[in-house]
């Protein structure tokens, strides 16, 4: 088994990105997303389509190089992006059908491999927009975004968080096959008023793995963000019994091929806002979630 160096050695270096692949050079990556999620209908993939994207994407993840006429034949464009002094690969969803966006770090960045992810970023407010901001600001080394809304479809199938097959599921999977000692960063919100739970509507997060054993690394998040927050940081099932993402289907994807190291983090709205406009506070936040894992 390949060393935790070895591993994050890999995960950062350099993506060899060939000039076929270029579709365009954009500067702004909130307008790519509209572009791409402008009319997009979901359209859930085929068994073959999930199977062919995920050995694709792990191709891309574990050779360091972008697997293009693979990727087009899915349906991606492939479109070369620079952000604050550093070039990213952007995969985005050529054909509208909600495939989602994802973006890769092209350029070497030390430290554990995490993939950010914001699977309800129509409907969990601002988290669309704090995962671009920790992509330019932070440490990952990649990032997913879902690219129609969680209730398109009246049965839930267009809820990627939800659904055992879908490209959102097949990058993931990817990403934690070729890195399995890495981290899985999914951002969820939450509406206070809504809590059954008395310190589920105090809180400001709420941490958990999916399962009803917190992580040590939930634990340390949690350790981190309880000096840093003036409401609480909390962790399920220990300090409160709900938003727990024990019905999260890429949570239970995970623990199927044994990865441990999934962070549902819950955020209340008002914490969203702040992290959004305060950059002191949401480099203190993120450093203490990448905390995590080291």
């Amino acid at each position: 088994m390949r060393t935790l160096w070895s591993i994050s050695v890999l995960a950062c270096g350099l993506l060899l990105l060939p000039s076929t692949c270029l579709a365009v050079e954009s500067p702004s990556l909130m307008e790519r997303f509209s572009q791409v999620s402008r009319g997009a209908h979901y359209e859930p993939p085929s068994m073959e389509a999930f199977e062919q994207a995920r050995k694709t994407f792990l191709e891309m993840f574990v050779n360091q190089h972008i697997p293009c006429d693979k990727l087009k034949s899915l349906g991606f464009r492939i479109v070369r992006m620079p952000l604050k002094n550093e070039s990213w690969v952007i995969i985005e969803d050529a054909l509208h059908r909600g495939a989602g966006l994802y973006a890769v770090r092209s350029e070497p960045k030390q430290g554990v491999p995490l993939l950010l992810q914001a699977p309800h970023s129509f409907f969990d407010r601002y988290t669309r927009e704090l995962a671009v901001q920790w992509m330019q600001e932070g440490g990952v080394t990649a990032v997913a975004w879902n690219t129609t809304h969680r209730y398109q479809l009246d049965d839930g199938r267009s809820d990627v968080a939800h659904q055992d097959i879908s490209f959102f599921q097949a990058f993931m999977l990817a990403f934690a096959e070729a890195y399995p000692s890495g981290g899985i960063i999914q951002l969820h919100g939450f509406s206070s008023e809504k809590r059954r739970d008395s310190d589920a509507a105090s809180a400001d997060v709420i941490l958990s793995n999916g399962t009803l054993h917190a992580s040590v690394i939930i634990k340390r998040i949690d350790d981190c963000l309880d000096d840093l927050l003036v409401g609480a940081s909390r962790v399920f099932p220990d300090e409160v019994g709900e938003l727990g993402a024990t019905s999260n289907r890429n949570a239970r994807a995970l623990r199927a091929i044994g990865f441990e190291g999934f962070v549902h983090v819950e955020m209340s709205q008002a914490l969203r806002k702040k992290l959004s406009d305060v950059w002191f506070l949401r480099n203190r936040f993120v450093r203490c979630i990448e905390g995590g894992w080291r």
